[in-house]
Parts: C-alpha cells; sequence; structure tokens
C-alpha cells in the first residue's frame, strides 16, 4: 500500500514538475532576462527523474524485496528442520539398533 502510495506521488510530482518547466520556458521566451534558462531546464530534468524513481527499483530484480527474503528464509528453515529431522531419525535409529544388541534380561549382564 505504501509502495503503491510512493510511486503514485512520484508521477504526481514529475509530472507537475515537467508541466512547471513548460511554463517556466514560456516565461523565458517572453522575457529571457525574467527567468533564465537553466530553470525549466533543471525542472525538467527533476520532473523526468521523479517519473522514472519506481522503475530504479526494478532494476536490482527482487534482492531486496520482503517477499523474496521471508520465501528465502522459510525455505532455508524448512531444510535447517529437514536436517535436523533426518539427524534424529539416524540417532534414534541407532539407539534402537543399540538396544536390540544389548540383553533384555539384567542377569544378561552379570553372566
Amino acid at each position: 500500500m505504501i509502495t503503491m502510495l510512493m510511486e503514485l506521488a512520484c508521477y504526481i510530482i514529475g509530472t507537475s514538475f515537467c508541466i512547471g518547466a513548460i511554463m517556466q520556458y514560456r516565461i523565458h521566451r517572453q522575457n529571457p532576462k525574467l527567468t533564465p534558462l537553466m530553470t525549466p531546464v533543471v525542472m525538467l530534468v527533476v520532473g523526468v527523474l521523479l517519473i522514472l524513481v519506481p522503475y530504479f527499483s526494478l532494476l536490482p530484480g527482487d534482492s531486496f524485496s520482503a517477499s523474496e527474503q521471508e520465501k528465502r528464509d522459510s525455505a532455508a528453515a524448512a531444510q535447517v528442520i529437514r536436517e535436523y529431522n533426518a539427524q534424529q531419525d539416524q540417532t534414534n535409529t541407532s539407539e534402537t539398533q543399540n538396544a536390540d544388541s544389548q540383553p533384555k534380561n539384567p542377569n544378561d549382564y552379570w553372566q
């Protein structure tokens, strides 16, 4: 929700800067001493950059996305749990085999 709001704000402010740059350029054409040419040029560059800001976030891909990190973290946690369960199964199996090889009758220990 916040991401969409920020994108919308960038589009609106960027478009406003571009329209303002056109208006400042028209003022410059009527009277160059009143508004220097640098003002509309800077406004136009800032406006275009603001419009493009939402697309800059697509450049690195999903590496910084919270949802992707959650997927990776949950996959890693699931792998750790699987490894732990496999290790416990091995331990339980070896204990069961050792228990089978030991005498069942307590008197068998003394013989």
